[in-house]
């Protein structure tokens, strides 16, 4: 079966490793350093790193099963690929304990491929040049599965960065029958962020489906997912959102060229390409600045200096709901950081 997705490395800047909560907690409780020190404004400059600690400034972290205590599965996972050997840490066991083959031994970057349980053939998703320390997204809309969540087992092939060699083989449990935990290893790869079908992430209550800037001051970051053509679905206020195509749309165009700017250009928030089902940041601090303007203009062209495919405004100061899936023509919301 072909594949059907490709995906770079959601990973700018490969010399950043990202420290999950769990092994931050160990760290501090062996160290004696204060969690709020070390919580203190998150400096890392790329999606995973951001995306991981979204919920946790200013709180403590948890140390309890994802899937309690509702056992709802994952919708989302954000995974890291360490690089590292072994059959990795976890609190899966019995029948249920993962299924680890081979050993990547440091190699660095690597192609992962998400592909079915039982039939490698069938693969759900490429992640392209992935560094060690680089992060990725499993995302259940990705799969063979019309369900709202991921497969009761999630399988990872680990292959050299050329995807001619197969370094890992990974398979481990999904459903929520058995346990997962932030800072679980499998094999090579790590989790770092769980969001499960009904929109709660990690270990804190809520939903997804509320408002990201309820309660909070200003957006920092959007976290962003290209789709391709896709209906515009939010609960913004429809005259603050304007979705405009050109020569006929993004389509299934892939990859594209995607620049993100203010409302009046002056500031530019992202640019770079970005693959069909890859990911993006709208990030203030690319602009010089602490949080995201009022509005907020996606470019997306076929590719660098080529045809403007589409233009999306839409607001990012708060003044507007935000909400996680979110879409805004080719531009899906997937997570929010705060800003100052």
């Amino acid at each position: 079966m072909a594949e059907k997705t490709s995906m770079p490395s959601e990973i700018s800047d490969s010399n950043t490793k990202l420290i999950t909560r769990r092994r931050l907690l160990k760290q501090a409780g062996a160290t004696g350093i204060a969690l709020t020190a070390l919580y203190a404004a998150p400096s890392f400059s790329s999606f995973g790193p951001r995306q991981a600690f979204a919920s946790v400034t200013g709180s403590t972290p948890c140390e309890t099963d994802l899937c309690l205590p509702d056992k709802v599965r994952p919708a989302y996972l954000t995974m890291i690929y360490t690089g590292d050997s072994g059959a990795g840490s976890n609190s899966q066991t019995g029948t249920e304990a993962p299924i680890i083959s081979g050993d990547p031994v440091g190699a660095s970057p690597v192609t992962i491929k998400w592909v079915d349980k039982n039939d490698t053939t069938d693969v759900f998703a490429t992640f392209s040049n992935v560094a060690a320390g680089g992060s990725f997204v499993l995302d259940h809309a990705l799969d063979d599965h019309a369900h709202p969540h991921l497969g009761s087992t999630t399988r990872l092939l680990i292959c050299n960065a050329a995807d001619t060699a197969l370094l890992q083989d990974i398979k481990f449990h999904t459903s929520c029958s058995a346990p997962l935990f932030l800072g679980d290893t499998f094999g090579s790869v790590e989790l770092a962020k769980f969001i499960n079908e009904d929109g709660r992430e990690d270990c804190e209550p809520g939903s997804t489906s509320a408002d990201l800037c309820e309660g909070r001051v200003k957006a920092g970051i959007l976290h962003m997912m290209y789709t391709g053509a896709a209906a515009s679905s939010h609960t913004q206020d429809p005259t603050k959102v304007t979705i405009t195509d050109s020569n006929g749309g993004p389509g299934a165009t892939d990859p594209v060229f995607i620049v993100v700017k203010n409302s009046d250009g002056s500031k530019t928030w992202f640019t770079g390409p970005v693959a069909l089902g890859g990911t993006f940041d709208i990030d203030s601090a690319t602009g010089g600045a602490t949080k995201l303007d009022t509005e907020t203009k996606i470019y997306i062209y076929a590719s660098e200096g080529g045809t403007l495919l589409q233009t999306a405004r839409f607001h990012t100061s708060c003044s507007q709901p935000l909400k996680v899936d979110d879409q805004f023509g080719a531009s899906k919301v997937i997570g929010l950081t705060l800003g100052s």
